[in-house]
Order: structure tokens, then sequence, then C-alpha cells
């Protein structure tokens, strides 16, 4: 019985070996099929780091050509606005002397006659010029006030605009 015993032993013996060759086999397939796997994997994952960087890098770029175009538009609108400023000035200086002008002559409005046998202006004929001269003065305020405002607002429009087309670039 012993000879029976060792025969099954023996036979069961190379079936664990030829089972155990063929799971070392598999178990090693599977490996180099994960590492494969893995290789590849790996390699996407860096193809992708290095597009999400390109794609970084690019926005980047994008991003400071609009600060850069929006610097330039700050830049241009605070040109604008100190040469407005400085119309308004002119503007204001020639006003000025416009009104000084009126006042002389609502002063004095025999001053306005043009011929030396017209009488001179009479007490109600001063207080008519008087009005006509601070309408006048008024209004030439008032119409620089709302120059600039427009020149101001234009201004503005414009340099936004001018920001809002370098975004699309």
């Amino acid at each position: 019985m012993t000879s029976l015993y060792t025969k099954a032993g023996a036979f069961l013996l190379a079936i664990l070996l030829v089972f155990g060759a063929l799971y070392g086999a598999y178990h090693h397939g599977e490996t180099l099929a994960n590492a494969g796997w893995q290789a590849k994997w790996d390699a996407e994952v860096a193809k992708q780091a290095l597009a999400k960087a390109k794609a970084e890098e690019d926005a980047r770029a994008v991003e400071l050509s609009r600060i850069n175009n929006n610097q330039q538009v700050q830049a241009h609108a605070i040109q604008s606005n100190v040469s407005e400023k400085f119309d308004h000035a002119t503007t204001v200086s020639i006003i000025g002397s416009v009104q000084l002008a009126t006042a002389k002559l609502a002063a004095d409005p025999s001053s306005c006659t043009g011929h030396s046998t017209t009488a001179t202006g009479s007490p109600p004929t001063n207080r008519a010029a008087m009005v006509l001269s601070d309408l006048l003065t008024r209004a030439n305020q008032r119409a620089a006030d709302l120059a600039s405002l427009a020149d101001r607002s234009r201004i503005a429009g414009l340099a936004c605009e001018q920001a809002y087309d370098g975004i699309g670039q």
C-alpha cells in the first residue's frame, strides 16, 4: 500500500507542480500586463499634465495681453481727461473774459450805442443790460459744464469700448 500512497502522492505532487507552474506563469503574465497598462497610464498622465501646463501658459499669455491692453486704455483715458480738463479751464477763462466784457457793458450801457445821436441808457436800460449780462454769464457757465460732462462721458465710453474690444483679442 505504501507504493500506492507513494504513487498517489507523487501524482498529486506532479499535479500541484503543474498547477503551481501554471499559476506562476499566469501571475507573471498578469504582472507584465499590469506593468504595460501602468506604463500607458503614466504616459497618458504625463501627456495630460503637459497639455494642462501649456493651456495654463496660453491662458496666462492671453490674460497678460488683456491686462496690458487695459493699462494702455486707462493711460489713454487719463491723458484724454487731462486734456479735457485743460480745455475746460481754457473755456472757463474765455467765459470769464466774456463775462467781464458784458459786465462792463452792463455797467455803462451808453457805450453800446453806435451813433452819437442816440440817447444814453436810462436806469431801466441799465437793469435790462445787467439781467442780460447775468443771463449770458449763467448760460456760458452751464454750457461749459455740460460740454465738460459730455467730453468726460465720451472719454469714459470710448475707454470702455476699447477695453471690451481688447477682451475679444
